[in-house]
């Protein structure tokens, strides 16, 4: 299984995400998930793939310092 991580942040109401040396954007989360998806089955190599998703803190807004991170930080599987 191949593993990989992406930093997630939000700037000027867009999500962010770095995996990598790609950067992905998008207006909503769904969006910018599936951006991420689509490149790891893409670059997977038809292998599984496991995407850990982790907010940087340091480019999140401070409002949204308030929600504890565990609820916002994800694993996405993809079968091979």
């Amino acid at each position: 299984m191949i593993r990989r991580e992406a930093l997630i942040g939000f700037a000027h109401g867009q999500w962010t995400a770095r995996l990598d040396e790609q950067r992905f954007y998008a207006s909503e989360w769904k969006a910018l998930r599936e951006q991420l998806v689509r490149f790891c089955r893409q670059n997977g190599a038809g292998q599984a793939v496991r995407i850990y998703l982790r907010f940087d803190m340091r480019d999140i807004p401070r409002w949204f310092h308030q929600y504890q991170t565990h609820y916002f930080n994800e694993i996405i599987e993809l079968k091979a």
